[in-house]
């Protein structure tokens, strides 16, 4: 007897909490709003996904959900175009693949949220090789577009430790910890921006590599010579310097560009220096390829179907080829 009471005092209970959480669902706000958005559109297809997110009152929609196929918003190639200083837009590249790849920006594919996800494995024993490839040749494209759309970051860093100022030079955590806060503190107080690669040398030491605008490291000083007191140079042109507030080790600094150059030394110069950061990027350090921060200036992207669409009268630098997998290829056009 005591436990058939149990028994039905827990289901009222339970039909207790069911009505509370109907009346909330009911009462959610948006939840009618985003039901006649959902039928207005004719997404009856997802009108189950619209209920689990609109039952949840933490989260907000202000602007309509638009649905769309997939595949007219996908595109086969696209033009990608890089600032310059002073305004305006550059073509920098021409990127074509064998079939739709390039999704167009701010759309998200929206699948059933109930419906388990299949794992894909390729069985191909090359896989893992092909996979870190990719994943390598695309940390080098966002790099060198970081670099390409930045023309103020005007100065090559690179940043050392000193064993009295850390504990293991070849312990990434603690070096990468005292990088991160000299690199925050001047993304928040000076606005720096930097493309930044680690490296370990062959004594297994941590170190960075480091493109960056010159104001945003704080003050400069020329690097002196301990042995004849002279300012050092480069190959005996450009003059190196020291980053002054780089407490933890020795740095040195050389400008990208003279300020009697114009704008198309910088080119030149930001592709050598950045095959020059590139080869560090073969292999993580501590889990990364590429360090980049503060407010740096993006690519601007235009989609076609078929790279012919894309009429341009300038001159080709290169062009690059990759197979990928199966019938899957890349062609880009280079035009920087």
């Amino acid at each position: 007897m005591l436990g058939e009471r149990k028994r039905r005092e827990r289901g009222e209970e339970c039909q207790g909490r069911g009505s509370r959480a109907q009346r909330a669902r009911q009462s959610a706000p948006g939840t009618n709003e985003a039901n006649e958005r959902s039928e207005a559109v004719g997404c009856t297809a997802v009108s189950h996904i619209l209920d689990i997110w609109d039952s949840i009152s933490s989260m907000s929609y202000p602007t309509p959900l638009l649905h769309v196929p997939e595949k007219s918003i996908t595109h086969a190639a696209r033009a990608v175009y890089s600032p310059v200083e002073g305004g305006g837009l550059r073509l920098a590249r021409i990127e074509q693949f064998s079939r739709p790849v390039f999704r167009e920006d701010g759309w998200e594919v929206v699948t059933d949220v109930r419906a388990p996800r299949a794992t894909v494995c390729d069985p191909r024993p090359t896989a893992a090789a092909d996979n870190l490839r990719r994943a390598i040749r695309r940390a080098k494209q966002n790099a060198f577009d970081a670099i390409m759309c930045n023309q103020d970051m005007n100065l090559f860093a690179t940043l050392t430790y000193s064993p009295d100022a850390v504990e293991d030079k070849s312990d990434y955590k603690e070096c990468y910890k005292y990088l991160n806060t000299f690199l925050s503190n001047r993304v928040q107080r000076r606005g720096l921006k930097y493309v930044c690669a680690p490296e370990l040398t062959k004594a297994g030491d941590v170190h960075f590599h480091m493109i960056c605008n010159a104001h945003g490291v704080g003050e400069l000083a020329l690097a002196i010579s301990p042995y004849t007191g002279e300012v050092l140079k480069r190959h005996g042109q450009k003059s190196l310097y020291n980053l002054v507030e780089w407490k933890r080790g020795f740095s040195s600094a050389e400008y990208i560009t003279d300020l009697e150059n114009d704008g198309s030394a910088y080119d030149r110069v930001a592709k050598y220096i950045f095959k020059y950061i590139g080869k560090d990027m073969n292999s993580k350090v501590g889990g990364r390829y590429l360090l980049m921060g503060g407010a740096l200036q993006r690519p601007a992207y235009v989609y076609a179907d078929d790279a012919s669409e894309f009429s341009t009268s300038d001159a080709v630098r290169y062009e690059k080829r990759v197979k990928i997998v199966g019938d899957l290829s890349y062609t880009a056009q280079y035009f920087i």
